[in-house]
């Protein structure tokens, strides 16, 4: 019979205490973001540069500053994008799980004055 050796636990070092970063972050007290009469989950919003900018916090962890007279495009934009990305047609109460067999797609604007699918 052979006499077979148990390996050392593994040992990490002590931490130390130094080595810890601390920071304080400001928390900026947003108010909640309306879209339609219904409140955009996770995204809230305040004015900033006295007036002049609005900043939508995402999750508490994205920040997107724009000119005040974007922000309501910008709303709009983050809470589609957001129930299209879960799942649904689009935000808002008449919204259904998506069918990705009948979507139809649409023209939603023109570059340079001429229609999209033409060459300018």
């Amino acid at each position: 019979m052979t006499h077979e050796q148990k390996p050392e636990s593994a040992k990490f070092p002590e931490a130390d205490p130094r080595d810890c970063l601390l920071e304080f972050v400001p928390n900026p007290v947003g108010r909640r973001i309306v879209v339609g009469g219904v409140p955009v989950p996770n995204l809230v919003g305040l004015e900033t540069h006295n007036g002049t900018r609005a900043e939508f916090i995402l999750d508490d962890r994205f920040s997107l500053t724009v000119p005040t007279e974007y922000s309501e495009a910008v709303a709009w934009f983050v809470a589609q994008a957001m129930a299209v990305a879960a799942g649904y047609t689009a935000f808002g109460v008449d919204s259904k799980p998506a069918n990705p067999f009948s979507r139809r797609m649409v023209c939603i604007g023109e570059i340079n004055g001429s229609d999209v699918g033409e060459a300018p």
